[in-house]
């Protein structure tokens, strides 16, 4: 069936339907023509919406309520023009066209309905992929960069960057599906540790950024403690090996002296290569970066 075969079927049917309906009915001798006119214009409404919806064919459940609302609105308007040119004495006339008309409203507004719930569904899906890493379900780069810059000047946040340690290895020899594997059980290990109000993002590759709200630097050695040890004690289900992985964790925070998120995030990337240059599998500080 072509794209429009349901619009030309309706068109053809409506026209039969009229003529047969005018066959042999006088016609009207003050005929309403601002009336007609309104009706001519949701006619025509009527069949650029039924020729317009034809893009969205693919989604039947929409399609069929839109389509269906369309073509008894067609109708009942047509009914109506006919009414106000010609005379018609049968008592079922009016009761259908109101029939048609009441009809094609619930059925339109069923489908406008399930058209907005569906726009409203991939809105949001888009707005997901838009903001999260596809493969850990963490949010990427872009939107932490976006929500970071987005906190209360009282707050003292800490910021965590975690990196896998030889993760080029694991990738070299087992292959880059056991690395994935890998960042993913990682990914499940580091919100093992965190509160809801805390936000964690794959930055890229295998490191990982986490905020922790409202923690100052001794709590936040606390929870990168206890991210490290739960990793280095987890076994790692990689096909049919098991791998036991270590991290290396770098801390900054946010504090009254320094408030630029970007610095801050910095501070903390120069303490995770500190880690990394003093033998990784541990957690290092700005502060100690003075010392």
């Amino acid at each position: 069936m072509t794209r429009y075969s349901w619009q030309f079927l309706i068109l053809m049917i409506s026209a039969s339907f009229s003529f047969t309906m005018l066959y042999g009915k006088p016609f009207k001798t003050d005929i309403n023509y601002y009336e007609l006119n309104l009706e001519l214009v949701r006619s025509i409404i009527c069949l650029f919406m039924m020729f317009y919806i034809a893009h969205i064919r693919s989604c039947n459940r929409i399609y069929f309520w839109l389509i269906t609302g369309c073509s008894c609105l067609f109708f009942g308007n047509n009914m109506n023009i006919l009414d106000e040119i010609a005379i018609f004495e049968e008592s079922y006339y009016q009761e259908v066209e109101d029939l048609l008309s009441n009809t094609g409203i619930i059925c339109a507004w069923i489908g406008v309905y399930k058209l907005i719930q569906q726009q409203i569904i991939r809105t949001k899906t888009l707005d997901y992929e838009a903001n999260t890493d596809p493969l850990t379900g963490l949010l990427n780069r872009r939107s932490f960069n976006q929500m970071a810059n987005i906190h209360e000047k009282s707050e003292e946040n800490s910021y965590l960057m975690l990196d896998i340690d030889y993760f080029k290895q694991i990738n070299d020899t087992y292959g880059h599906s056991a690395g994935d594997s890998v960042l993913t059980q990682v990914a499940q290990c580091i919100r093992q540790c965190l509160r809801k109000e805390d936000r964690v993002a794959r930055w890229g590759g295998e490191e990982f950024l986490i905020e922790i709200n409202n923690c100052n630097i001794d709590t936040a050695r606390i929870i990168a403690e206890k991210i490290r040890v739960l990793i280095e004690n987890c076994h790692f289900n990689v096909g049919k090996h098991i791998l036991h992985i270590t991290v290396s964790i770098g801390i900054a925070n946010v504090s009254a002296k320094n408030q630029n998120p970007d610095e801050v995030i910095n501070l903390a990337d120069k303490s995770l290569y500190q880690a990394k240059h003093l033998g990784r599998n541990r957690v290092v500080s700005a502060d100690e970066l003075a010392q």
